[in-house]
């Protein structure tokens, strides 16, 4: 089995601390699987994206996104350029059904689209909206739908093999971005790949000291459906990361230095090998009660601080003047000492880096010198957010309750935590 890796349907380009800047992308998979044809995995964005961006993928997102929408990225184009006939493409696998993961649906109308029904039913009764767009299923898939699996038969996860494909592709449900988010596991004879979809954004989040990305988590976070469930997706994810790497490979949807891995460019492999996540100067303090802002650890002597804050920013992409970074500005930040800087500037949505408080911002430069924290920010700008839909009864999205792979139960909701600890449910302690 061959298994060829595209990218089908870059858009921004992001920043990572040691990486060289580069596009987000729409990893999708093409499987040469023998009898059974070719087997695509994720779609990507499609023709019609490209052709009509503002009908089927909705000015709100294409802002928010900045697609470079591209022909030649398309998936119907880029399997026509391997010498494959798109009329091969009998299964096309979705992980869910947000508009960058489905927008090629319309250019393979034969294949058999295969996605858990809590998904499909998800996005048909909130179609249209900034996540569901009709006009990629507006041909009419050839539908098969699987409910959410039990059992932990896959690295302790729940999975099913495909109706229809001999090769051993497996839905794997991992809640918390929609009500029926799932990873595509397929063994290529020796090895397993998992991509995982919108499951995480960036490889450092399933590490063992696990880093967001202060742009590519605020995106995420945004777009989540559950976000307990979320982050307990992604811890369980990092057990088969760390205990079976030998014989799995994790991958995201979105992440732009992990197809260059897995297409095994040696100069990633030595870039991304001597690279430690960021740190700065420590700054002595006493051990405290912990605030949001700093380590919830009680073991932990980091306490957060607070520190002057000079906020420079070097540029904006803000289509609204209104919009745009005030700077230079001074406030007051609670700052924990070894943290990223871009936790104290992106954490607090007062933040006084932007004018506009839905806007991310990314540090570029942050020096600690005599008290005061003089940061270097680039704004990104960003639409409202979409209203969330509550969690379906009976989709994947209820399936973090039991225990890791570890053996360890799963953290309880964090309204359960709030309550727990005399808090209001949803609110954080300050």
């Amino acid at each position: 089995m061959q298994i060829h890796h595209l990218d089908c349907g870059s858009v921004r380009p992001v920043d990572a601390p040691g990486l060289p800047t580069a596009p987000a992308v729409d990893h999708c998979l093409l499987i040469e699987a023998g009898g059974d044809g070719l087997v695509l995995v994720e779609t990507g964005l499609g023709l019609g994206d490209v052709r009509d961006r503002g009908a089927t993928l909705g000015g709100d997102w294409v802002a928010m996104a900045q697609p470079r929408l591209a022909e030649a990225e398309t998936a119907v184009r880029q399997v026509a350029r391997l010498g494959f006939d798109p009329a091969d493409v009998r299964h096309v696998v979705v992980t869910h059904l947000d508009v960058d993961h489905c927008g090629g649906l319309p250019d393979f109308p034969d294949a058999r689209v295969h996605v858990l029904a809590a998904e499909l039913d998800a996005a048909l009764a909130e179609a249209p909206s900034f996540r569901y767009r009709p006009a990629h299923w507006a041909h009419g898939p050839k539908w098969e739908t699987y409910d959410a699996p039990d059992g932990d038969d896959w690295f302790g996860f729940a999975s099913t093999p495909l109706t229809g494909v001999a090769a051993d592709v497996r839905l794997v449900p991992l809640g918390g971005h929609t009500a029926g988010h799932a990873g595509v596991a397929v063994h290529d004879g020796t090895r397993w790949l998992l991509h995982g979809g919108d499951a995480y954004y960036y490889h450092r989040e399933l590490a063992a000291d696990p880093e967001p990305h202060p742009v590519l988590d605020i995106v995420q976070t945004r777009s989540e459906l559950h976000h307990d469930l979320r982050l307990g997706t992604q811890a369980r994810l990092r057990e088969p990361v760390r205990r079976h790497g030998d014989a799995v490979t994790v991958f995201s949807a979105h992440d732009p230095w992990e197809p260059a891995r897995l297409q095994g460019q040696e100069s990633w492999r030595a870039r991304t090998s001597a690279v430690s996540p960021v740190r700065y100067p420590a700054v002595p303090v006493r051990a405290s009660r912990r605030s949001s802002a700093g380590c919830r650890s009680s073991r932990c002597s980091r306490a957060p601080v607070a520190v002057t804050t000079r906020y420079t920013c070097i540029s904006s992409d803000s289509p609204d003047e209104s919009q745009k970074p005030r700077a230079p500005q001074s406030s007051r930040t609670a700052w924990t000492p070894g943290w990223p800087a871009s936790r104290a500037v992106t954490r607090r949505s007062s933040s006084p880096a932007v004018a506009n408080s839905r806007s991310p911002v990314i540090v570029t430069r942050a020096v600690v010198s005599s008290g005061v924290l003089h940061v270097h920010v680039r704004a990104f700008f960003m639409p409202a957010a979409p209203l969330r839909r509550p969690v379906p009864p009976g989709s994947c999205a209820q399936l973090g309750a039991g225990r890791s792979p570890a053996g360890s139960p799963v953290a309880p909701p964090r309204a359960a935590r709030g309550r727990a600890r005399g808090r209001r449910p949803g609110r954080r302690a300050r």
